[in-house]
């Protein structure tokens, strides 16, 4: 009978609580945080609104999990079979999800969690889970372009050590920084209390940049004990992810002391009206439940709680509108985990991933069963007591001051202004230490060079200083870099190859001189972008060249540039001759008479008007032609004048064959690898390669000809070129070898640099300026590698100068016929007038004449004798 009675009672309260909260919710909590007390508070205020807009019976049923995954699971099982909870909300730990999300499946109750660190693969195991916190995948991103805004190429990750951390954040940072700029991942536990060994290992590595992921507790006790460790200090970067950043709100000054100079990454929600009224509403109901409390601003957490809540009443309020209606869950497993089946969850789950509002975390929505991610991040950096907010990073603008998109892309953090860093300084963490442990930069600098010109070390007071173009690069790169580089010169006295073979740059940070890059030496270094032009020269000895100077004077000008202005000379001469013919005399007479005055007169002008001129046609198309004869002339001398020096710089041998052929001694640099070139590459034997120790010895050798020829890289053969440009010339073809460059040890964090730094200064022209200035000590500063030969003027110079010339003397040409033609019917006309008139004047006079005309007789008077 009492069994009975039991049961029924088991019965009607099973209908009494399905009566009453027959849409009920079940959230489950840590009550001991101030996270689940406010996602709690945002719930209720949740079902309120609801409640006033829809007057739906919607109940929620808030459990305290206390963090405990145990707890969590028993508190989901008492909400599914005694209440039936249509819906789970809250686990904000992945733990607590876990543990629920397989009895979520097995009720097939869909669980909303808050966690932001679920596995991928979670939903595929757990159908009836739905993560509802923004991934943290997209804030790599930001982090990221924070890392490549300052040039810091090698990181540490830490991260919290819990199986999901290493398959979530972890390997999408190591995409997005890329695997070769990783230099180690710490795992920490968050059961350790001590991370003593860990940070040690961190310090002892020459990287100092450390991005954090972890629980916001575990960060507490992280950054309390590396501030005890001198690890918050100059030179260190500290980047915490949104897992901290977003939780800097809950925690003391006491916390916030430890971190200074921390950059944060944290998820934003732009202010709205809407989260304004519930700020108002949160801060009233919670200081009523919690008044000891202090009052701050609602965490991210209870926005996504209050959307949580909404859109489960959407669902419900959906299926019920499509005719749906409420179903008792049934017992139909048998044991002590023995759950109730609810036979609307799939439609319900449909339903809540199908939903679509603009909440107070932002857009609620879901994409491909994945909750809306986060586009954009705030980005803080922890200064006082509290934090400065810099700006933003947005995912399709890249860094901005303000949380509105607009067109442009800034990719450098630079534009959000002043960083404090820790340890309090204001400029720029390099990033790394120096790899000897010591604060300045060590350099290796060459005690004696071949060229001083590019390295010379100098020792003043018992300081080391060094100059030359090797140096002035180097110190051009240190002005080019985002931090500032302390260094001190420390000079070695043998040769490079000694110096690299000995493995001597264990103990240094980089070598600067006119160190070739060469194969061979890459098994113990590596080296930067060339900073001069990569190549192999042969500089000789010059002769007088005097076999072509009787017809020297044809070559400033290509064949079809004398045919050309022999052709346009005698045209515009036949122009000048038609129109003044009719005024000169001497341009009249038989057909060799004309023909020499118009070739006379064609090229005489050349030089000088010659004839004087009386027609202003004429004139016109002569002052055109002076003007180009004075251009021509003047670039013919110019030419020539060139030619005539040139010409006498001739090598006296230019070929490898004919050297190798007469077994001719050659030169190159002592302890250089040009050595094993020439003997390996270009076959010359071994007794006939002489060391050179300086530039002084090239020139006596070649000189007094105990070498025929010495091979140099490119920089080398200008500057020996140039210094005695009167007796050597560089010649010949450009063998392909490696150029100078910068060595550094293996794995080296300043590579990168200075790479980069070296190609700005080759793009802004200042390495030329520099090679300049290097050359202009020297009387032939200009000379270079084959610079014998000077460019011959073609047409193509001038075309337009004679376009000019021949167009004025064609309109000239056709102006006088029009206006001869004109004259000549006019002399015609005048003439036969003239002529009538001289005929009537002279009938006249014969007239009168005859009238006035007597005849006298003839008197004949004898001759005396």
């Amino acid at each position: 009978m009492q069994i009975t009675l039991r049961v029924v009672l088991h019965f009607l309260l099973l209908f009494y609580v399905h009566s009453v909260d027959g849409h009920s919710i079940g959230a489950i909590l840590d009550y001991g945080s101030r996270l689940g007390r406010e996602e709690k508070v945002a719930m209720e205020i949740a079902i309120g609104d609801i409640k006033n807009l829809t007057n739906e019976g919607l109940v929620l049923l808030p459990r305290d999990s206390n963090g405990d995954p145990l707890l969590a699971a028993s508190a989901a099982m008492t909400l599914i079979n005694e209440h039936h909870a249509k819906a789970l909300v809250g686990l904000g730990t992945w733990q607590e999800a876990s543990f629920v999300a397989e009895i979520g499946r097995r009720a097939q109750v869909p669980v909303l969690s808050f966690t932001s660190t679920c596995p991928p693969a979670a939903p595929l195991r757990w159908p009836f889970l739905v993560p509802i916190a923004h991934s943290q995948v997209f804030q790599v991103k930001a982090i990221a372009a924070i890392i490549r805004s300052w040039y810091w190429r090698k990181v540490s990750i830490v991260y919290e050590d819990i199986e999901y951390t290493a398959t979530t954040i972890i390997p999408y940072l190591a995409d997005a920084l890329g695997d070769a700029n990783i230099d180690s991942r710490v795992a920490l536990s968050s059961y350790d209390s001590s991370f003593i060994q860990e940070l040690d290992m961190l310090r002892s590595r020459p990287f100092r940049v450390f991005i954090v992921h972890t629980s916001i507790e575990l960060a507490t006790r992280l950054f309390a004990e590396a501030n005890k460790m001198g690890m918050m200090s100059d030179g260190y970067v500290w980047i915490t992810t949104d897992a901290i950043t977003s939780k800097l709100d809950l925690v003391n000054s006491s916390v916030i002391d430890s971190m200074q100079g921390v950059l944060g990454v944290k998820n934003y929600v732009k202010p709205s009206a809407q989260i304004n009224d519930f700020r108002i509403s949160f801060q009233k109901r919670y200081h009523s439940e919690y008044p000891e409390e202090e009052k701050r601003e609602p965490q991210l957490s209870a926005l996504t709680a209050y959307d949580a809540v909404r859109a489960i009443a959407r669902a419900i309020n959906q299926k019920s509108r499509s005719g749906g209606h409420q179903k008792i869950q049934n017992h139909t497993l048998s044991g002590p985990l023995s759950v109730a089946i609810s036979e609307d969850g799939w439609s319900l789950l449909d339903g809540i991933k199908q939903t679509n509002f603009t909440g107070l975390s932002g857009e609620f929505f879901f994409q491909e069963g994945d909750f809306s991610p986060s586009t954009t991040f705030q980005i803080v950096n922890l200064v006082g007591k509290s934090y400065r907010e810099l700006g933003f990073w947005l995912s399709d603008c890249g860094f901005s001051k303000s949380s509105e998109r607009k067109e442009g892309n800034e990719t450098s953090m630079k534009i959000l202004g002043q960083v404090y860093w820790p340890g309090g300084p204001w400029s720029v963490p390099k990033g790394w230490v120096s790899l000897t442990n010591e604060q300045p930069l060590r350099v290796a600098v060459p005690a004696r060079a071949v060229f001083p010109e590019f390295v010379r070390v100098k020792n003043v007071k018992n300081e080391t200083s060094a100059e030359g173009f090797s140096i002035d690069v180097f110190k051009e790169i240190l002005k080019r870099l985002p931090y500032s580089l302390p260094y001190e010169f420390h000079p070695f006295n043998c040769s490079y190859d000694s110096f690299l073979e000995q493995n001597q740059m264990q103990n240094y940070d980089i070598l600067v001189g006119d160190t070739s890059i060469s194969s061979g030496r890459y098994h113990y270094v590596e080296f930067s972008q060339p900073y001069t032009a990569s190549g192999l020269v042969m500089v000789v000895l010059m002769k007088s060249d005097l076999t072509d100077k009787a017809w020297i004077f044809l070559k400033p000008f290509c064949g079809s540039m004398w045919a050309l202005t022999a052709i346009v000379s005698i045209y515009n001469g036949m122009v000048v001759w038609m129109i003044e013919r009719s005024y000169n005399m001497e341009f009249q007479g038989s057909f060799w008479n004309q023909s020499a005055a118009l070739l006379w007169l064609s090229f005489t002008t050349l030089l000088s008007p010659g004839e004087k001129l009386h027609s202003n046609l004429s004139r016109l198309a002569m002052l055109v032609w002076l003007f180009v004869a004075l251009v021509l002339t003047s670039n013919y001398t110019a030419i020539l004048s060139s030619m005539l020096t040139a010409r006498r710089l001739e090598p006296s041998l230019v070929h490898v064959d004919a050297l190798k052929s007469s077994n001719a001694v050659v030169g190159c640099n002592n302890g250089s690898v040009v050595g094993k070139y020439l003997e390996e590459v270009l076959g010359f034997q071994h007794k006939n390669i002489k060391k050179i120790n300086s530039g002084e010895e090239y020139y006596q050798a070649l000189k007094t000809g105990h070498i025929k020829a010495a091979f140099l890289r490119i920089p080398y053969a200008n500057l020996l070129v140039s210094k005695y440009c009167s007796e050597l010339i560089s010649t010949g073809q450009i063998f392909h070898v490696g150029g100078l460059g910068f060595v550094f040890p293996k794995g080296s964090p300043l590579l990168s640099d200075f790479s980069e730094s070296i190609l700005d200064i080759f793009e802004s022209g200042k390495l030329e300026k520099l090679e300049n200035a290097m050359h202009a000590n020297y009387s032939c500063s200009n000379v270079g590698v084959d610079a014998t030969e000077v460019d011959r003027l073609s047409p193509t110079s001038f075309w337009g100068l004679f376009l000019l010339t021949v167009g004025v003397s064609t309109v000239v040409l056709v102006l006088y016929g029009l206006f001869s033609h004109k004259n000549e019917l006019k002399w015609h006309e005048d003439l036969k007038e003239e002529q009538k008139t001289n005929a009537m004047e002279l009938l006249s006079a014969a007239t009168n004449h005859k009238q006035n005309t007597q005849i006298h007789p003839i008197q004949i008077h004898p001759i005396e004798k």
